[in-house]
């Protein structure tokens, strides 16, 4: 650790203004980053405590809270939430505290208290209170609801009719954080409370929010109100179907935005019945009988007219012809197949339907596609429905192209705009990656460089003895010149015995070129010097060598 704490130390001795405010700046966003990410991700979900305190209550709840050293939240309904993990842990210790409101809310456990001396006035008051709780806790447990309040009417059952009552229920809920509580959420309490209750029907409960939002009503649910909406939803829910599933298969025939498709239905919802009888005879009869009758003889001779005539004597006798009488009868008897049918209509079959297309001419031009366009439509419909009342219309019209590029430029400028904030959202991470390059970089180059500080004013100030190289002799700087033998240094002796030439002289016989360093203000030896490495690199490099040998010893 001290080596690291060392080149720190070293880093920023060295570093310049830039980059102590870049290194400053960027761990300062990078702790605050790190410090709001820590900050979010442990704040815990809140959940209630308490509702609707009384002053006196939420001051004596929050002061015991505070020597807990509890965290909590309170809002302008006076409802205290604590972390949902705590909640019960909470409400033992204020309530042992003796700080904990009294909660009017029964359970099964008050079932002990009703005792034989109770009226049944008494005791059928004390066992709703009891169902009103357990139905309240019951309630609580669904996600979207953080407290419940039941009350419940109890039937009438009077032996006279116009005292009778029906159960009646009331619901107040109050909703969770974050979760925002439905129509769904309505019915679903509503029919976990009427059957929950005996005598109570879903007709007769209304489901509320504390923010005055109704969730359910029974009598508009189950009038005539109620069913006109549910029908009218229902009709519009079935169309909304019927046009995605026409509209896939247009889409994937004819490309997406060729084809525009509105569906109307209308359903039936009566509840109807249709009985059938049918009566089939058999082939062959079971059974067969004929009768046959033969009758014959002659008419009795008869009187005559009734009269003094015919009682006359010797009148004559009247004559009369005989006569014969037949006939036939068969019957035959036949098994009978009785067949009985009953058809029960569903609610909510589809009676109508109209199918309207409109196709973009200018994509669908053949008029082979054209054709198929339309019998696909047509299919669509079914082949046994009524074709007065099943319709479907395609119409042809050139699309305006307007708002499809208006739509491509708004998509191109969102994803260009959502391009930009995803860039702007890795900006902070490639600045720190970029800090922390920049200083490690600096910090390792610090640590390597075995010699810190400026170079002198002079040449001469940084060689052994201290004094000019301006001091040179021309023999010795000759012998410089002519370069020593490889790997062979000049000793620091050997390089003090060179005076009496300056290096102005040798500059001028080497005829090198002045160093341009720009506007920098530099020292004329050590320009030389610089010339001097330029020509004789390896010279000077066992020169400085002997120089770092020497200070050694």
């Amino acid at each position: 650790m001290t080596p690291f704490v060392e080149r720190l130390k070293t880093w920023w001795r060295d570093a310049d203004k830039t980059q102590k405010t870049v290194s400053i700046v960027g761990s300062a966003f990078l702790l605050l980053l790190l410090g709001g990410v820590f900050f979010f991700s442990s704040r815990p979900q809140l959940a209630i405590l308490f509702a609707d305190l009384a002053p006196g209550q939420l001051a004596a709840v929050q002061s015991e809270l505070d020597k807990q050293g509890v965290k909590y939240e309170v809002d302008a309904s006076r409802t205290v939430y604590v972390p949902r993990s705590e909640v019960t842990k909470l409400q033992a210790k204020l309530t042992a505290a003796g700080v904990a409101p009294d909660i009017q809310k029964f359970g099964y456990r008050d079932l002990s208290d009703i005792g034989m001396m109770n009226s049944p006035a008494v005791e059928g008051t004390k066992i709703n209170a009891i169902h009103e709780g357990v139905l309240a806790d019951m309630i609580s447990t669904l996600d979207s609801v953080d407290e419940a309040i039941v009350r419940i009417s109890p039937m009438d059952d009077s032996p006279f009719a116009v005292e009778r009552r029906p159960a009646t229920a009331s619901i107040l809920i109050r909703e969770s954080r974050g979760n925002g509580a439905t129509g769904d959420l309505g019915g679903v309490v509503a029919g976990m409370v009427a059957n929950s209750v005996q005598g109570l029907s879903k007709e007769n409960i209304t489901v509320s929010t504390t923010e005055g939002r109704l969730l359910y009503d029974g009598q508009s649910s189950s009038g005539s109100n109620g069913m006109v909406t549910e029908k009218i939803a229902a009709q519009r829910e079935e169309a909304d179907r019927k046009r995605r599933e026409l509209q896939a298969q247009l889409d994937t025939a004819f490309g997406r935005g060729a084809t525009v498709v509105q569906v109307m239905v209308e359903m039936d919802f009566d509840k109807s019945s249709t009985t059938e009888e049918k009566r089939t005879p058999s082939e062959t009869p079971v059974s067969m009988r004929s009768i046959t009758e033969d009758l014959t003889g002659e008419r009795p001779n008869s009187a005559g007219v009734t009269g003094l005539e015919s009682n006359t004597p010797g009148a004559p006798a009247t004559s009369s012809n005989g006569s014969d009488y037949k006939s036939k009868q068969e019957s035959r008897e036949y098994l009978h197949d009785y067949t009985r049918t009953v058809r029960e209509a569903v609610p909510g079959r589809i009676v109508a339907m109209g199918v309207s297309v409109l196709a973009d001419s200018s994509r669908i031009a053949d008029p082979a596609a054209q054709t198929t366009l339309q019998n696909t439509v047509q299919s669509f419909l079914g082949p046994l429905n009524d074709p007065e009342k099943f319709t479907a219309n395609v119409n042809f019209v050139a699309f305006d192209q307007t708002a499809n590029a208006e739509a491509a430029k708004v998509t191109e400028e969102r994803a260009a705009r959502d391009q930009m904030q995803q860039m702007f959202s890795l900006l902070p991470i490639a600045a720190l990656l970029l800090v922390a390059f920049m200083v490690v970089r600096t910090v390792k180059r610090v640590a390597v460089t075995p010699v810190a500080g400026d170079f002198p004013p002079t040449a001469g100030e940084g060689l052994p003895g201290g004094d000019p190289a301006s001091a040179i002799a021309p023999s010795n700087l000759e012998q410089l010149e002519q370069g020593q033998p490889e790997g062979q240094a000049l000793t620091p002796s050997e390089f003090a015995s060179l005076e009496g030439r300056d290096l102005e002289e040798y500059d001028e016989a080497s005829e090198i070129e002045p160093l341009e360093l720009g506007s920098k203000k530099v020292n004329k030896p050590l320009q030389q010097i610089y010339h001097l490495a330029e020509n004789k690199p390896e010279e000077v490099a066992n020169l400085v060598k002997a120089w770092m040998k020497e200070e050694v010893r």
